[in-house]
């Protein structure tokens, strides 16, 4: 390559003599030049004055004195993350500021010699990495994987920023988004993907702190927290109602679920009412339903005084009158006034006293309150209804069924008349009258014209 030039420039000079005939050359000592009329070859080691011919060195590098000859251009380079040489003597070949290593810069237009593509003004030390060309090392400094877009040295990528989302998806995170092509502040928590809960937050980045049913029952959220009332939350045994924290396994008011009361004699056990007895906190039997009540033990119909519930009962008698003056006739709802015929019931008993062997009775299919009794018979001294005097029911011992066994409730005797009595109301399924008699001063055979019972 050396060899090439020096042949190429002594030819140009051979022909630059060749057509000055009688040249002038310039002398070493700066006198005249003198013509001889003849070419002349140039001292290729001098200097020449006024042919342009530039000095040549021996390495072969033109120097900047003279016109560059042309000479056949630099073959493309590597690209990428390579430098890429530009065409010797050519400074910042691609305008971009910034010269390749190894350029001369007389005119100090250079920023920087760092420049690794110099016929890619896109490539240079104060390039901007984007998304869009993440892969190429825009700025020079060995690493295509980066993204910088605001310039200031640090990988964009991964950068802690806000999102501009509102709540808990505020923060985030710098990505390529879009196919890689555009810079966004991705939030670290994703819009909506979070349940909201009552913690002071937007856990669901709606823009509003704790907003919906976030408490239990009856509870609200106030300053982050759920709260019963003016006070604390409840534990997960008890439930917010009417205000306060309720066992809903065993409070009467608040049977199972807010606001579902008991009734009267009732017990909350394992969140339901129950009527009875209670064992270990359970009740021995179901609440009561169909209008019945609960009386502590079973339940049993509400008591109306003025109810006379024997019509409902089956009535018996130890023996006596039958078919017209059968049993049925005791509870038939018919009374003195049309006994003569209606007709009544009468029994085989004494007068004066009875025994255990004379008896009436009425039995209800279930347990019913029973506190009052009034039987209806005729007058001692005159008789009536077909019947003789002293047939009237003087009396007896009242009783009631508790489980198998009898209880005496009251005893009654001398009775000339209609007569009642009143006691301590019970539940039961069964009550008879025992020792029933006739008045002492007439016949035996009592007559019952109508016998009532009422809850009390």
């Amino acid at each position: 390559m050396k060899l090439s030039r020096w042949v190429l420039l002594a030819a140009l000079a051979g022909a630059g003599m060749a057509g000055c005939a009688g040249a002038r050359t310039v002398e070493s000592d700066g006198t005249a030049p003198q013509f001889d009329g003849s070419p002349k070859a140039p001292d290729l080691g001098q200097r020449e004055q006024g042919f342009g011919f530039p000095d040549v060195s021996v390495d072969g590098l033109v120097t900047q004195d003279g016109p560059t000859p042309d000479l056949p251009p630099a073959p493309d380079g590597p690209r990428g993350d390579q430098t890429v040489d530009s065409k010797p003597g050519v400074v910042d070949e691609d305008n971009d500021g910034h010269c390749a290593p190894g350029q001369q810069d007389p005119n100090g237009i250079c920023k920087s010699f760092n420049d690794c593509d110099d016929r890619d003004n896109t490539r240079h030390p104060d390039a901007i990495e984007t998304c869009a060309n993440r892969g190429v090392d825009n700025d020079c400094d060995g690493d295509n994987t980066e993204v910088d877009e605001n310039n200031d040295g640090v990988d964009d990528i991964g950068e802690v920023c806000t999102s501009g989302s509102p709540g808990i998806c505020s923060p985030g995170k710098k990505a390529c988004t879009n196919g890689g092509t555009t810079l966004t502040c991705v939030p670290d928590v994703a819009v909506g993907s979070q349940t909201e809960t009552c913690n002071g937050k937007d856990d669901n980045c709606d823009g509003t702190v704790d907003n919906g049913n976030l408490c239990g029952s009856g509870e609200t959220c106030t300053n982050g927290a759920c709260r019963c009332g003016t006070g604390a939350a409840c534990s997960s045994s008890t439930t917010c109602c009417s205000g306060g924290c309720r066992n809903l396994a065993s409070n009467t008011s608040h049977c199972g679920a807010c606001g579902v009361s008991c009734g009267a004699g009732e017990t909350c056990s394992s969140q339901r009412c129950r009527c009875g007895s209670t064992s270990g906190g359970i009740g021995a039997g179901p609440a009561c339903s169909g209008g019945q009540t609960c009386n502590g033990t079973s339940c049993v119909t509400p008591c109306n005084s003025s109810v006379n519930i024997a019509p409902s009962a089956t009535p018996t008698s130890s023996g006596g009158g039958v078919t017209t003056y059968g049993p049925q006739k005791m509870n038939d709802r018919t009374k003195q006034a049309t006994c003569d015929t209606d007709k009544f019931h009468w029994i085989s008993a004494p007068n004066g006293s009875g025994t255990s062997a004379h008896w009436i009775r009425y039995t209800w299919p279930s347990a019913v309150r029973v506190g009052r009794v009034v039987f209806d018979t005729v007058v001692a001294s005159t008789g009536g209804c077909g019947a003789t005097p002293g047939r009237s029911l003087a009396g007896g011992t009242l009783q009631y069924l508790s489980g198998s066994t009898w209880v005496n409730l009251v005893t009654v005797s001398g009775q000339a008349n209609d007569w009642s009595r009143s006691f301590t109301p019970v539940m039961t399924t069964s009550i008879r009258l025992i020792n029933a008699h006739a008045h002492s001063s007439g016949n035996p055979n009592p007559v019952i014209i109508e016998w009532e019972v009422f809850c009390q």
